[in-house]
């Protein structure tokens, strides 16, 4: 058991680690390009605009295989906030690579600019 635990461990840090994205909706709205403008809010950052939440998104290790960094779970977010039709991420929590993990992962809200009135589907 302890080798096949040092094996899995030895491999995560040679290949790396990816992750998994899961979103759950709340409201919908029209979809934007996969490369849509957005705003980034970081925990605990205040938000001055009126704003309803479309959706939470969660992004979490699924393990041995590479492109979890920073930038590329950024990305992740990023592109299925523009799929929900999200005008800002409000990320609720950023883990940061640690002994356990090689990978980022992250807990955020997307959600919708209350100023731009007709878009959503009650």
């Amino acid at each position: 058991m302890k080798q096949l635990l040092i094996g899995l461990v030895s491999s995560c840090l040679i290949f790396g680690c990816t992750t998994s994205g899961s979103y759950i909706p709340v409201k919908y709205a029209d979809q934007k390009p996969d490369d849509c403008e957005l705003e980034i809010f970081m925990p605990g950052q205040p938000i001055s605009k009126e704003f309803e939440l479309l959706g939470a998104f969660s992004v979490q290790e699924l393990g041995l295989s590479m492109g979890c960094g920073w930038n590329e779970t950024l990305l992740k977010n990023k592109k299925n906030a523009c799929l929900s039709g999200a005008d800002a991420i409000q990320f609720i929590e950023v883990n940061t690579p640690n002994i356990r993990s090689t990978c980022y992962t992250t807990k955020a809200n997307f959600i919708k600019f209350k100023s731009n009135h007709g878009w959503l589907n009650e």
